[in-house]
């Protein structure tokens, strides 16, 4: 038996939040290390930027950053925002600029 996943036409656009400070970390920006070659937050993009559901793509940065070179190749461009003091101030700031013809929005960590 196969599980229904969702109307096949929804709309998703994908938050992500990438501008912390690393804290947890040890001061280490964990979206921007390299990982078997390529950036987490190319890692973390992925599965989106090959989705054929996600129209929308925004990733909260810190001041100084831009997204990876190393992102896989895809039609779509994520969009990049500048991230606040904390997640939710990230998220806020990622999610004030989607546009409005979306079914879902998701919330994934940078």
């Amino acid at each position: 038996m196969t599980l229904p996943t969702g109307p096949s036409s929804a709309r998703v656009a994908v938050l992500v939040p990438a501008a912390g400070s690393g804290t947890r970390m040890g001061g280490a920006r964990k979206p921007l290390l390299t990982l078997a070659g390529r950036s987490v937050l190319s890692w973390a993009l992925e599965p989106f930027l090959t989705h054929p559901n996600v129209v929308e793509i925004v990733v909260a940065l810190g001041p100084e950053e831009d997204l990876p070179d190393d992102l896989p190749a895809s039609s779509l461009t994520p969009r990049r925002v500048l991230g606040g003091a904390s997640r939710f101030e990230s998220v806020r700031n990622a999610f004030a600029v989607v546009g409005e013809d979306l079914d879902v929005v998701v919330v994934h960590d940078g």
